[in-house]
């Protein structure tokens, strides 16, 4: 029960982050450009930044560290903005439309997120991408194979890089931490 609300927590804080980047340094105020900013570049911004820090302290540390300096950071740029700039989001749609598109993005979301879910070989996610999350969450960084320790990946982490943070920031489960960044990014 207290994973969902830390998820949340999670969610908001890199949504938040993102938003406060997409509006304050990119000037974006057209809402729908602005919706979707906000989530790619705050949990992208995340994940970037996890990976960065991770080659200098604990990658544990460094999903906690990155967390916390979202939150920071989102607080330095709403008090250094313009306050005399109007901060309302541009809506050159109708209503009408705006809800009828962010309805169809929605529906596409959840459908290429089930569709990706359905087709992901078992197979493939217990026997690649999860154990080398719960490897990351455990301190696997600079990432190696975790059927062959001795050999670093050469193969893209982000996902499971992603899916270790949100197990150890939001206490997720690793199955249900990749199920969820599958949907969002899919």
């Amino acid at each position: 029960m207290i994973s969902i609300f830390l998820f949340l927590f999670f969610l908001g804080t890199a949504v938040i982050f993102g938003g406060s980047i997409c509006r304050y340094i990119l000037n974006e105020r057209r809402i729908f450009a602005f919706i979707p900013l906000t989530i790619l570049i705050g949990i992208n911004g995340y994940n970037f930044f996890v990976n960065l820090i991770s080659y200098i302290i604990p990658v544990q540390s460094a999903m906690w560290a990155v967390f916390i300096l979202m939150l920071f950071v989102s607080g330095v740029i709403y008090s250094l903005r313009d306050k005399t700039e109007s901060n309302v989001l541009v809506n050159p749609l109708a209503p009408k439309q705006l809800r009828i598109l962010l309805i169809i993005a929605i529906l596409i979301s959840t459908v290429s997120g089930i569709f990706a879910l359905r087709s992901l070989a078992v197979d493939d996610e217990g026997l690649g991408h999860l154990p080398l999350a719960a490897t990351i969450s455990e301190g696997n960084f600079p990432v190696k194979n975790p059927s062959s320790p001795s050999h670093p990946m050469n193969y893209h982490y982000g996902s499971d890089l992603l899916t270790a943070s949100l197990y150890n920031v939001a206490r997720l489960p690793p199955w249900l931490g990749y199920d969820i960044q599958t949907i969002i990014f899919s």
